[in-house]
């Protein structure tokens, strides 16, 4: 052994694999790493996607009342221009009744 590889410990493991053996244990792990990397983004996308569908969801619901509201508000506004219409009806009236009528 040279002084180098004196102070390292070797293992059974290391001294009987063969470079061959050592690389495709490497491949074996990084394709076990790469495997349940993968599975746990799919589970992430798979929330997201959930969580997204319930925002659109909800988006819609809005949408709707937004369009409810809208046609509420000019409900209303049809209200108030009759009422301001009746008001000067009366006004209109009142004026009549107060003058005497020429004949």
């Amino acid at each position: 052994m040279s002084a180098k590889r004196k102070g390292r410990p070797t293992s059974l493991s290391d001294s009987a694999a063969s470079p061959e053996e050592k690389r495709s244990c490497r491949e074996n792990s990084n394709s076990e790493a790469r495997s349940e990397m993968t599975e746990t983004l799919s589970h992430v996308v798979e929330d997201l996607s959930k969580k997204m569908d319930t925002v659109l969801s909800k988006l819609k619901k809005l949408d709707n009342i937004e369009s409810i509201l809208d046609n509420l508000f000019k409900d209303v506004s049809n209200i108030k221009d009759t009422v301001a219409n009746l008001d000067k009806d009366i006004k209109d009236l009142k004026e009549k009744v107060k003058k005497p009528t020429k004949r």
